[in-house]
Parts: C-alpha cells; structure tokens; sequence
C-alpha cells in the first residue's frame, strides 16, 4: 500500500477521533456544569440552616433571660404585696400611717411593673441589658421599704404595748394610794417605781 494511500485513509480516522473526542468534552462539561451549580446551591442551603439555627438558639437564650428578669421582679412585688396585706391587718396603725407606708409600697410596685413591660419589649440581648439598667437599685429600693414598714409596725406595736402599760401602772399607783399599812405601801410604791423605770427604758 502506497503512502499516498494510507496518508488518504488516516486524515478521515484523525478528523473523526478529533470531532469524536471534541464532542465527549463538550458533553462532559455541560454534564459537569449542572453539578457545580448544584453544588454551590447545597452550599447556600447549609449556610442559610445554620444561620436559621443560630438565630433560633439566639431568641430562645433572649425569651429565657427574660423570663428569668421578669421572674425575680414577680417576686419582689409579690413580697410587697404581702407587706401592704400585712399593713392593712395591722388593727394598731393609725390610718394615716397606714396610707403613708401604702404610697410608699404602690410607687415601688408601679417602678417595677415598668421596668417588667420594658424587658418584655426587649428584642435583642443588647436592649434586655438596656432595660435592666437600675433595676439592683429597685430592689434595694423595695428591700428597704419593706424593712422600715417592719421596722414601723415593730414600733407602733410597742407604743401600743407601753400605753397599755402605763395605764395600768396608773390604776396599780390609785391602788396603792389606799393602802393605809405603811411597810406594805412603801413596799408596793417600790414596785411600781421598777416598773416604771423599765418601762421607760425600754
């Protein structure tokens, strides 16, 4: 066979393998395009599920914070609600000591009752620390309104336990008064000179 020949019969197989090897690259581009894209899809989705996750995880550490915020101040109004209970059971204050120390409760009740609505608004961690601005001074605030209503109340019933005291140690004295036995009386004028005396005292 002639070289002439063979160049003849090689030219077709090259151009053939050529557009055969040409058309398989194309085909296994356009097959590899679709997977790239579905790759960077799948990529997007995972990235947009953990920053969905984060965001949830984020909200549910805010709501709890504020529960736990608003639980403690339930607390404190609820303990001077009971004191304004116990002011009002109390049959030896005067009234207007009474509606003294309620004011005093009411307005300690209201600042807090604001500061729970402020903490409910709250929408992020950084407002929910804005709204907790204060709030350590409320509650010493409302700690010591409940020890001076304690400490009023102590000090109201004892006055009452001293007039009472007094006024019996008036009738003891009229009493000892009439006794005509001179060593008995002295005797019982010296009782009542103790008494007297501790009861001033106290």
């Amino acid at each position: 066979m002639s070289k002439k020949i063979v160049k003849i019969m090689i030219v077709p197989i090259a151009v053939g393998l050529f557009l055969g090897l040409g058309t398989v690259m194309v085909r296994a581009q356009n097959s590899q395009a679709p997977t790239s894209s579905n790759g960077s899809l799948k990529k997007e989705a995972q990235q947009e599920n953990v920053q969905e996750k984060k965001a949830s995880l984020k909200q549910k550490n805010l709501e709890q914070a504020k529960e736990k915020v608003n639980a403690d101040i339930s607390r404190v109004i609820k303990k001077l609600n009971k004191t304004k209970d116990r002011v009002a059971a109390m049959p030896n204050i005067e009234n207007s000591l009474k509606t003294q120390l309620n004011l005093k409760i009411d307005e300690s009740i209201t600042k807090l009752n604001t500061r729970k609505t402020t903490v409910d608004a709250a929408t992020t961690k950084e407002e929910l620390q804005s709204a907790m601005e204060g709030f350590k001074t409320e509650v010493k605030e409302a700690k010591k309104i409940v020890k001076d209503i304690v400490e009023a109340i102590h000090k109201t019933h004892l006055q009452t336990v001293i007039t009472k005291m007094e006024t019996f140690i008036t009738k003891v004295e009229e009493r000892v008064a009439a006794i005509t036995d001179t060593s008995k009386k002295a005797e019982a004028e010296g009782l009542v000179l103790e008494a007297k005396t501790k009861l001033t005292n106290t």
